[in-house]
């Protein structure tokens, strides 16, 4: 079973008469017995028959601090910030210490809602993190070679979105009944979820050698124009998800 020991430490705090709440924790966390893909531990002329041929168990490091700003929900104007600064690692046995696959060091929310009237509310989220690691290999290596050296060097590009509310409230001796149009990343935002390397193979997209590294340089070149990231085959979509819903509250 995978393991964690973690502490933590937080406090909060009210500012302003109790109209802005400040909180904060920090924690530390020693994970083992984790298990990995250790593609690495495998050499290009090694057959791989089952899953557990690359799979290893790993250790790791999490740690990082969370602070939440909220606004009273009273007032007219309500909503929060919250902000998490965050590392995550593991240790492998072959090429040490690396970012975790889901190591996120930036992510930030924030919340915003006016109250224009009794009937009618508007609000909005903000969505902001820096993309997860991913391995790029460096030059003519190979992907083996990458996994091993330099594991999770390089990162996929930050997201960014926005999303919109506005909800018609009806109201009744006995009941509520409320009316709500939410769009969902209205910015249209693209979110890459996976690169791959792009000419790492070192093909020619024919099934021939390319000549000469530099025939692989232009083509990363290439790539990292049309992707935004070097040697990567980006991965993801754009999507704008509106919606509509009804609710009733006694």
């Amino acid at each position: 079973l995978q393991r964690n020991v973690q502490g933590s430490f937080g406090y909060e705090l009210d500012l302003f008469d109790r109209r802005l709440r400040l909180q904060q924790e920090t924690y530390l966390g020693r994970l083992s017995n984790l298990q990995d893909y250790e593609l690495a531990a495998a050499s290009e002329e090694e057959e791989l028959d089952e899953l557990e041929d690359v799979i290893t168990q790993v250790t790791g490091w999490a740690y990082g601090l969370e602070t939440l700003l909220k606004l009273d929900p009273r007032l007219r104007t309500f909503g929060w910030i919250a902000y998490t600064l965050s590392r995550s690692t593991r240790d492998f046995q072959v090429g040490g210490s690396a970012p975790s696959n889901w190591d996120q060091r930036h992510i930030l929310n924030l919340v915003l809602g006016y109250k224009i009237s009794q009937k009618w509310y508007f609000s909005g989220r903000m969505h902001y993190h820096t993309g997860r690691p991913w391995t790029a290999p460096v030059g003519n290596q190979t992907e083996v070679d990458a996994l091993r050296d330099n594991r999770n060097n390089a990162r996929l590009p930050p997201f960014f979105q926005l999303d919109l509310r506005i909800e018609r409230i009806w109201r009744w001796p006995d009941w509520q009944l409320h009316a709500v149009l939410d769009v969902a990343n209205a910015t249209y935002s693209n979110e890459v979820f996976l690169c791959t390397p792009s000419a790492a193979d070192g093909s020619d997209g024919g099934g021939g050698e390319l000549p000469s590294l530099l025939r692989q340089g232009q083509l990363m070149t290439r790539a990292a124009q049309a992707n935004g990231i070097a040697g990567c085959t980006a991965q993801g979509f754009r999507y704008v998800i509106p919606s509509v819903g009804l609710r009733a509250r006694w």
